[in-house]
């Protein structure tokens, strides 16, 4: 797990555990089987290359089966 002040935690639970953890937090969105982003931190997205660009200069990945899920959920 990265956070926004630039520090890397290691977690006991996968990623679908985490998730599960933070649905009741809209600001969560799991754009790929590798990633969970929070979507106040989104800088771009790039519809072409499929890849979220985060404030801390993170690509992550977005599935294109996830692609208009994402795009609803930040009204894009």
């Amino acid at each position: 797990m990265y956070l926004s002040n630039g520090k890397e935690y290691i977690l006991s639970r996968n990623l679908k555990q985490t998730a599960v953890l933070l649905e009741d937090w809209d600001c969560f969105f799991r754009s790929h089987k590798s990633w969970l982003i929070n979507t106040n931190f989104i800088s771009s997205y790039s519809k072409s290359k499929a890849e979220i660009t985060l404030s801390n200069d993170m690509i992550a990945k977005l599935s294109r089966y996830k692609k208009t899920d994402f795009e609803q959920a930040c009204a894009l």
